[in-house]
């Protein structure tokens, strides 16, 4: 590789004192900030840190409080010298003092925003890219933005400027306007048709122009320093060449002007002589700034760490670094004198051909809107400075021996070399190594009059080795640096690619194609596989997106995600360990023989840590390998050889002391696997005692215990490395006090049946135990880590989990674990890949017909696009390793949710059937119910979701509705007649077993109905650090066990939660959904009773018809008389005696509060038939309720009350929404189909606004006011959304939007 031949230190820039010239100030704020930068670091770790980030906070309140506060903060010194702040105290101050980055920003709606602009894209006739390039376009709803309101009012307090118009930001971690970036932002805008966005854009830089001098490298306080690529006129020219507007052209003239005048006086002037002595004056990147960059202070320090001068020469280091950023190739070894040195970086050293090129581009598009904006003299000016510019960069830069334009260095003194022979010292000065920068030139129209430079130049770039598989490469050097070898940026295809396009050759059209195609094939590639578009691409092969540099890899998404929350301070630090433990008495039958084999190392006294064993007891020997870790009481690797066993959870609390012990063993144990976590605490007693040796390192140990509420033992080992076997002798009926036990075998038959979790569920669970310890409980989710998969085989992945280094609480270093999960777990949501539908068309025939609204719409359409987005497939990888995946292997693409929810739903799934209905999606919409049944065949039972810790529960029983509602529309017969065994099956399930409970109506007659009723008994896999946490003040094991058994079929009905199903609605401990017969689980059942009968029908299968007939009879005559309530005019839930769900009930016990369910059977047609079960009363009932028609997700229990779970008031949720409107239309009564559509259009509305106030679609409403999207529950709203995007769809189809209706709140 040639290099250039000067190489030496950073130049002078030709003032007396380098050091402090041209240096821009400063704010209070940024320097505070830098301050807490600094901290952030030596109090978190590098690892994931983005130093950016605590730059682009705001203040909650004034500095000066802020300030003080943190200065106030406990410090403690660090071996490097540096000072750090205690985790828990340092995320309590950004809690209290910082708003989030990019909170001072909000979502914008474009006015000129057309999902399918008149015109788009009119030579992409493949459909496929034709789809891609509309979810490319609508990405600029989301990426636009403008400043809030707080920005305005207190600028102080942000370091986000205030633009006047909206913005488009790039995305990521870039949460403000960047310069260069626009210019291809608005490239594209014109091609979505978007122009007064573009202009907004154009608007905003030159307000920075004409506030600082310079159109800003960014938006931000700390970008005042410097600037970027100087495109500001490329823009203006782009959009007055589409738009013809003039005034646009001459209000933009005088700022470009302006800007020519930054860049051709003071620092960045510099004067070279070429080879015929003539002189020319030509630019170089040199920022205002000798100081580490705010934004990437602790990089540039770091950095910086090996120059010794303190003074100058750090200083000009610093310079170089920010005059680097300004030219937006941060960083690339193009401004190294040494490439293999970071140090050497001398940017303001060189003359870069680029920015010559954009300065030419500039005087050449002054001088056209000066010429068409009569500004004459102007132009004349312009087109004297470009012809000299012209001329310069033939001389200075072309090389016509290698066809390229290349850098020129400068001398040391910032001026060219004055000791050579003009001709040599020119060349000698280039940079000759291949730049993709080097073809700049090729971009502007006056160097395509010279054909044979235009192939020259073609044919150098076919050589040069930068066109690779997916595009042009930036450099052939791979240093890491994100501006190198293998990555390639847009700006340079596009620059590349026009001008070869433009140059007049034909072999440079055929080569700006060929690289024009690849970089969309890897682009398309890229988006498909990651759901996302890219900075950067790896153009070696496509479909791959690029890395290096100082920013976190995209690949690195679930790091950062971790990252953020031990950084920013969303997390608040808890013990994980409650202070209160309670005895839970386990009876040992007869005689139980438990030999342990422990393989320890270095002995330890009053060791405090906590880790994980196990212990079996069954009726049979079972042979298992136990392996703990060596710095003993370390992790435990439990090998049962495949065996299943049931698994509860104890913990114990136990001393030890012993010496140095070694050795491993097996055991052999009867067998019901318990595990339990070994906190290591002071004790006071001895209670599990050596009585002596029987044989070479054999004990006999007895078992002495107190009544007290720990198990508290000793063990004392002599220094020895022998193997050791210990013989506990279990006196038979001994109750053993052991804290939070949760063991089946004492809480007597009633605790009902219990799944078994998988090894792999165990252990995540373990890993998002250690994760809520050591990153806090602010925003933590804990369904995250039982979605994650693993990397490597589980035993592997224990091993290296259960060998981290603990704190006394059980947590671990944040760097530590999030060293773990990058290493060893693969990101949530990585076992389903992106799916393109294909019955998706952007615009169905006959869609929503009845919407005549223009802008709703345009909005509808919208919505129908997001089931592209939803839509995914299972992932090769899950089906070939499904040990290392909680996800389960569908056969079938599925729609998700969207967020967390990050697998299919069961009854979620229902109301996206009747949205993918609406769009004409009937392939996909038969795939989700081959996954369903699927699931039933596999499970027998259609799991909750599609993931192993569902397997334990179902949903509300909507298979068959789905089924119906498919056959309505496409008359398959074939498809019913295949569903209808998986829909009696599903009915079996629900018919018996644990869910069928008997009642005694008030006549004496019994009927038979069902409840929710979950297979489990401890706390739910995806939620088990907050069960746990809800059960805390619960004494009794068999008690906990019952309450966790609640909360599993709670979530089994879809509501959870809600006071609907506690006894005292201010105690969520009081949850008892298995005590109740609900009224729409009933409904469901009767609506699958009558779907089986009627398809049955349709299939021929007469006898199966007749069978499922009457059961809807006799259903339909227990819902009248156990739940309808005709004084009030509702269906009520029914209360079952407490403590005896089992057997027959008798007496009147509904719960007459109100609620969204109690509506839910006038969703059947056998209630519609005028009897006066719903003719007389119920709509006066309902019209009662018009003032609150809007809230039907609610609970008043004498009056309207607000809870914090998620289910109850002021919550609205698009499923009952949509079942008690289409029962209320379909009812026959006129009063209540209004209400109806009164329910419907005040749904749509409070949607729409929502939507277009955040740019997303909604899980849940509050419904207190329009507008406002929902809250309360175990997690952050959620946004997507599945089932919400269906009802509006089937509300829209249903009702319709007449063009005058108003819309909006």
């Amino acid at each position: 590789m040639e290099e250039p031949t000067h190489k030496h230190s950073p130049p002078s820039t030709g003032d007396n004192d380098v050091v402090d010239a041209t240096v821009v100030p400063t704010t209070p704020l940024l320097a505070f900030l830098e301050r807490l930068q600094e901290t952030a670091l030596q109090t978190l770790g590098k690892k994931g840190f983005d130093a950016k980030y605590y730059i682009d906070v705001s203040l909650k309140s004034d500095l000066s409080s802020a300030q003080k506060a943190f200065d106030e903060l406990p410090k403690r010194s660090r071996p490097n010298g540096s000072v750090a702040v205690p985790v828990e105290d340092f995320e309590k101050f950004v809690t209290e003092y910082l708003e989030p980055a990019g909170s001072d920003l909000v979502a914008h709606e474009p006015v000129d925003f057309v999902a399918e602009p008149d015109g788009f894209l009119p030579k992409v006739e493949n459909p496929e890219v034709r789809a891609w390039a509309l979810e490319v376009h609508s990405l600029w709803k989301i990426l636009i933005r403008k400043v809030s309101d707080g920005v305005g009012e207190h600028p102080e307090r942000h370091t986000l400027l205030p633009l006047p118009e909206p913005m488009l930001i790039p995305g990521s971690r870039f949460l403000e306007v960047y310069y260069w970036d626009s210019y291809w932002a608005i490239r594209g805008l014109m091609v979505s048709k978007m122009y007064e966005t573009a202009k907004s854009i154009v608007t905003n830089l030159i307000y920075l122009l004409d506030t600082y001098g310079h159109v800003l490298n960014g938006a931000r306080a700390y970008y005042t320093n410097r600037s970027e690529p100087p495109l500001l006129s490329a823009m203006v020219s782009e959009i007055y060449n589409r738009t013809g507007d003039l005034e646009f052209a001459r209000k933009s003239l005088p700022a470009l002007i302006k800007e020519h005048k930054f860049w051709t006086t003071g620092k960045h002037i510099v004067t070279v002589h070429d080879a015929q002595g003539a002189k020319y004056s030509l630019s170089r990147y040199f920022a205002m700034w000798n100081k580490p960059r705010p934004e990437s202070g602790t990089i540039d320090k770091k950095a910086a760490a090996k120059i010794s001068d303190n003074g100058p020469g750090k200083q000009l280091f610093y310079r170089e670094v920010a005059s680097t950023a300004e030219s937006g190739w941060d960083f690339s070894t193009r401004w190294m004198r040494d490439i293999s040195d970071y140090t050497t970086l001398s940017t303001t050293s060189i003359l870069p051909v680029d920015l010559n090129t954009y300065l030419l581009k500039l005087e050449l598009d002054i001088a056209l809107l000066a010429n068409v904006t009569g500004e004459e003299t102007v132009a004349k000016s312009f087109s004297e400075a470009s012809q000299i510019r012209k001329k310069a960069i033939e001389s200075v830069f072309w090389n016509a021996e290698k066809g390229q334009w290349f850098d020129y260095w400068l001398n040391d003194d910032g001026s060219s070399s004055k000791e050579c022979q003009p001709h040599i010292c020119q060349i000698a000065n280039q940079n000759q190594n291949a730049f993709a920068s080097n073809y700049a030139p090729l971009w502007i129209d006056l160097f395509h009059s010279d054909t044979a430079l235009a192939e020259q130049v073609t044919a150098s770039l076919e050589s040069s080795g930068l066109v690779l598989a997916a595009g042009i490469a930036t450099s052939l050097t791979n240093s890491g640096q994100q501006w190198d070898f293998p990555n390639g940026w847009p700006p340079l295809q596009h620059q590349i690619v026009e001008g070869l396009v433009r140059s007049g050759s034909e072999k440079a059209k055929e080569l700006a194609e060929e690289i024009a195609v690849r970089w969309i094939n890897s682009n398309y590639a890229v988006y498909k596989k990651t759901g996302a578009m890219h900075e950067k691409l790896d153009v070696r092969a496509c479909g791959e997106f690029g890395g290096g540099g100082e920013l976190v890899l995209d690949g690195q998404m679930e790091l950062c995600w971790l990252s953020w929350r031990s950084s920013v301070g969303l997390v608040t630090g808890r013990s994980a360990v409650d202070s209160s433990v309670s005895a839970f008495p386990v009876m040992i039958g007869l005689l139980g023989v438990v030999i342990l084999a422990l393989r320890a190392g270095e002995a330890k006294k009053d060791w405090r840590t906590r880790k994980k064993v196990a212990v079996v007891w069954a009726d049979r020997q079972i042979r298992l390998s136990v392996v703990l870790s060596s710095d003993f009481p370390g992790g435990v690797a439990v090998d049962g050889s495949g065996l299943f066993f049931k698994a509860a959870e104890w913990i114990m609390m136990a001393r030890f002391v012993y010496t140095k012990v070694a050795g491993a063993m097996t055991f052999f144990m009867p067998g019901l696997l318990m595990e339990f976590d070994y906190r290591i605490a002071a004790a006071d007693e001895v209670s599990l005692v050596a009585l002596g040796p029987i044989g070479p390192g054999l004990f006999l140990c007895s078992l002495f215990c107190r009544p007290a509420s720990t198990l508290i033992f000793t063990i004392t080992m002599a220094n020895h490395h022998l193997h050791f076997l210990f013989l506990l002798l279990l006196p038979s009926l001994f109750w053993l006090p052991i804290s939070a036990a949760e063991s089946s075998s004492s809480c007597g038959g009633h605790q009902g049946p219990v799944v078994p979790i998988t090894p792999l569920l165990s252990f995540l669970v373990r890993v998002q135990e250690t994760a809520l310890q050591t990153l806090g409980g602010r925003n933590f989710d804990p369904k995250f880590y039982v979605d994650v998969s693993l990397r490597f085989n589980l035993s592997h992945t224990q091993k290296v989990f259960d060998d981290l280094p603990r704190r006394r609480d059980g947590s671990v270093s944040v760097q530590e674990f999030q060293r773990f999960v990058a290493g060893y777990l693969e990101s949530a949501g990585n076992g389903l890949v992106l799916h393109q539908p294909v019955d998706f068309v952007a615009e169905p025939e006959g869609f929503l017909p009845k919407v005549k609204n223009a802008k709703v719409r345009a909005w509808a359409l919208e919505v129908h696009s997001l089931w592209r987005n939803l839509s995914r497939k299972v992932s090769d990888e899950v089906r070939e390793s499904p040990d290392l995946h909680t996800l389960l292997p569908l056969p079938e693409p599925v729609v998700i949710p969207g967020s967390r929810f990050r697998e299919v739903y069961y009854w979620d799934s229902y109301w996206v059937i009747r949205g993918l209905l609406a769009s004409k999606m009937y392939d996909t919409a038969k795939s989700i119910v081959t996954n369903l049944i699927y699931l039933l065949d596999t499970y027998g039972h259609v799991l909750n979701g599609a993931r192993s810790y569902y397997t334990n529960r179902s949903q509300p029983p909507l298979l068959s509705a789905m089924v119906y509602e498919i056959y309505n529309r496409t008359g398959d017969v074939k498809f019913a007649r295949k569903a209808l065994p998986a829909l009696i099956k599903e009915h079996e399930f629900w018919t018996s077993g644990e869910h069928k409970i008997t009642v005694q109506d008030g006549q004496a007659a019994k009927h038979s109905l069902s409840r929710y009723y979950a297979k489990w008994n401890k706390p739910r896999p995806e939620s088990a650090t907050i069960d746990r946490d809800s059960a805390a003040n619960i004494s009794d094991s068999c008690e906990k066990q019952d309450f966790y058994r609640e909360v599993a079929s709670t979530a089994e009905s879809g509501w959870d939660f809600s006071t609907r199903w506690m006894r005292n609605t201010s105690d969520f401990t009081t949850l008892s959904t298995t005590s109740i017969l609900p009224v729409d689980l009933n409904t469901y059942l009767l609506k699958l009773e009558l779907d089986i009968a009627f398809l049955a029908k349709a299939t021929a299968n007469r006898t199966v018809a007749r069978r499922f007939t009457k059961a809807s009879e006799a259903r339909i005559q227990a819902i009248k008389s156990v739940f309808w309530n005709a004084k009030k005019g509702q269906w009520f839930d029914y209360w079952l005696n407490h403590g005896s769900a089992h057997k027959t009930q008798k007496g009147n016990h509904q719960n007459q509060n109100a609620f969204a369910s109690n509506f839910v059977p006038l969703w059947i047609d056998q209630f519609h038939s005028g009897q006066q079960s719903f003719g007389g009363a119920c709509p006066e009932k309902l019209q009662k309720l018009r003032p609150y028609s809007c809230y039907w997700n609610r609970h008043f229990p004498n009056k309207l009350r607000t809870t914090m779970v998620t289910r109850d008031f002021p919550n609205g949720w698009a499923p009952l929404q949509h079942v008690v409107v289409e029962g209320l239309a379909r009812s026959g009564s006129s009063k209540a189909k209004a209400l109806a559509e009164e329910i419907a259009v005040r749904w749509i509305n409070s949607n729409y606004i929502v939507y277009n106030n955040t740019g997303a679609m909604h899980e849940k409403l509050d419904v207190e006011a329009c507008g406002e999207f929902g809250g309360g529950g175990e997690y952050v709203p959620q946004t997507g959304f599945g089932w919400t995007n269906g009802v509006v769809l089937a509300f829209l189809e249903e009702f319709g939007w007449p063009q005058d209706r108003k819309l909006g709140c």
